[in-house]
């Protein structure tokens, strides 16, 4: 059965409320299909889950499997495993509590791992419980930095694991245990944060031991509007060029009104979101300018030219 089928049959809202109240569900639905569809799950398939959540991507998985699949899921809040387990009992499921990133080897092998919460690296485990041409789809840092995280695609063959795809897109990191997530989304792992009000952060991250975190991070929300220099469609493709090059002074951020990437060099500079370039001085704009041009010379690299790889147990960027 094909993953939209299956979302158009299972009732969401059953699984994200209880007693009139919404359990967490950090995960969208967009996401929640792309990355099933690169899960490639078969009917009888043994299936380790990371991140129970709510219970809907396991009430999924349970679809996409059948009767004759088997499917094993982790989280570390037990509250939300205990409830799964009363949800799915007497269904082909086990739920427990555990950090993610150790697996879980009394079910191993998997045929499929999918996690729906980022590690910092390739977990030991998930390679040496995944199966033999098996699927494992998560989420990456691509850099030593905050807001570059990538949703990957890894096959085993003969014991490796092979990148095959990558796709926009992210999860919450990984942490040991629920009261690790008292920040939120890229701030968690941001080398300067400021709390702003309703729970709202702004941050600073960078690659580069040079520079100062705090100190960048007051020179971005002094940053001017400058130009429009690239198409709001284009911004994600840069990106991608952005995170598998490491240009020195690079950094990722927001201020709250802007979000973005960029690089410190006379100054600081970079593109929001919506392809304007803000910068501090103008040698610091035309320093990042001349970093665009680089990436039109070369084509544009984008998502469809690049592949995740292992390098150790760190994912990085490759060209296809």
């Amino acid at each position: 059965m094909e993953v939209g089928q299956v979302m158009e049959r299972v009732d969401e809202d059953f699984y994200v409320k209880q007693d009139g109240k919404v359990i967490q569900q950090s995960t969208a639905r967009f996401a929640i299909q792309r990355d099933l569809e690169l899960l490639a799950v078969e009917e009888g398939s043994k299936v380790l889950e990371l991140g129970t959540g709510s219970g809907y991507t396991a009430a999924l998985l349970l679809e996409l499997i059948g009767e004759s699949g088997k499917l094993v899921s982790l989280d570390i809040e037990p509250n939300l495993t205990e409830r799964a387990r009363g949800m799915f009992a007497g269904r082909n499921a086990e739920f427990h509590v555990q950090d993610g990133r150790l697996g879980w080897a009394e079910g191993a092998p998997y045929d499929r791992i999918v996690a729906w919460a980022t590690p910092d690296k390739m977990p030991k485990a998930w390679v040496e419980q995944l199966a033999e041409g098996g699927i494992l789809v998560s989420s990456f840092l691509m850099a030593d930095m905050a807001d570059s995280m990538v949703t990957t695609q890894f096959r085993k063959e003969q014991g490796v694991l092979v990148g095959k795809q990558i796709e926009r897109g992210s999860y919450i990191s990984m942490r040991e245990n629920p009261a690790d997530y008292d920040l939120l989304g890229p701030a968690l792992e941001a080398d300067f944060v400021e709390k702003g009000s309703n729970r709202e952060f702004f941050w600073f991250s960078t690659d580069d031991p040079t520079l100062d975190p705090k100190e960048q991070f007051l020179s971005m929300k002094k940053a001017e509007y400058r130009e429009q220099i690239l198409l709001e469609t284009e911004y994600e493709d840069f990106r991608v060029y952005f995170l598998w090059k490491h240009e020195k002074g690079r950094f990722t951020g927001s201020t709250g009104e802007r979000s973005g990437f960029g690089m410190v060099s006379d100054g600081l500079a970079f593109v929001d979101r919506h392809g304007k370039a803000y910068s501090t001085s103008e040698p610091a704009l035309l320093h990042f300018k001349k970093f665009v041009e680089q990436w039109l010379v070369e084509g544009k690299i984008g998502w469809k030219d690049m592949k995740p790889v292992l390098q150790g147990a760190r994912a990085i960027l490759e060209r296809k």
